[in-house]
């Protein structure tokens, strides 16, 4: 009689713990699914918004271009023993209200590609690209800013054969984690942005 009991009391148990699994799973499943904007959509956060405009991949000896300082780089490359690509990202930012802000409120986008390859914001080549300024004291409530983001592909990540194509890789710009809201990317919607400049 007593081991019946225990199996009944067990059984219970264990069917509360489902239940309560089952009702948090309904519950948080429509708030944390994964969110897909189009590229044209602003992802919102706290205190502004963002939007994907357009994408490049250059190797590193192209970057001289796009830097403040091309000395500087050249010590970059040297000190970090950087030999890889690097995905420009363009987006255009809009400042509902600077205050709300997080300070370093860009370490949350990563970039990742369908290959398995992903990077968070290079934050040292960031700070000497031009119009690549993320510290929020740049900014001013009402405005929107064109700016660009750098995220680098070292050759060690990833097979030889993927590297050499990584102009035509899919490519997904993760706005937000948790929920995770995504804009993608691919080489199609890179040449149609080419063919409407």
């Amino acid at each position: 009689m007593k081991k019946r009991g225990i199996y009944i009391l067990a059984g219970c148990i264990i069917f509360t713990f489902i239940c309560a699994i089952s009702i948090v799973n309904i519950k948080y499943s429509k708030i944390m699914r994964a969110t897909q904007l189009s590229s044209d959509e602003w992802y919102e956060a706290e205190g502004y918004a963002v939007k994907f405009n357009r994408y490049e991949v250059l190797d590193m000896e192209q970057l001289n271009d796009y830097v403040t300082d091309s000395e500087q780089l050249e010590e970059y490359k040297k000190t970090l023993q950087i030999d890889g690509k690097v995905v420009l990202v363009y987006i255009t930012l809009r400042i509902t209200e600077r205050e709300l802000m997080n300070k370093e409120w860009w370490t949350d986008f990563i970039l990742y590609a369908d290959n398995a390859w992903d990077n968070q914001i290079d934050s040292y080549l960031s700070a000497f690209i031009k119009d690549a300024n993320p510290a929020k004291g740049n900014y001013e409530d009402g405005k929107e800013y064109d700016m660009i983001f750098p995220f680098n592909i070292a050759k060690v990540q990833i097979p030889e054969y993927e590297y050499d194509n990584a102009d035509k890789w899919n490519y997904f710009m993760i706005w937000s984690q948790n929920p995770i809201v995504y804009t993608p990317v691919s080489y199609t919607h890179l040449r149609a942005h080419e063919t409407l400049r």
